[in-house]
């Protein structure tokens, strides 16, 4: 587990900024929490989206 999330740090890194769909849900948070470890707070844009 530490290996997949070291590459998914990793690859964030590489990517410099994001847009991240946010749901609320489990694994979109999981991807905001992440992101917001690896990156600047400026660089991550969360985009909210209603899940049926």
């Amino acid at each position: 587990m530490d290996i997949l999330l070291s590459k998914l740090e990793d690859y964030l890194r590489s990517l410099k900024k994001v847009s991240i769909a946010f749901s609320g849900g489990v694994d979109s948070s999981f991807l905001v929490f992440i992101s917001k470890k690896v990156l600047d707070k400026n660089n991550i844009l969360p985009i909210f989206v209603e899940s049926e």
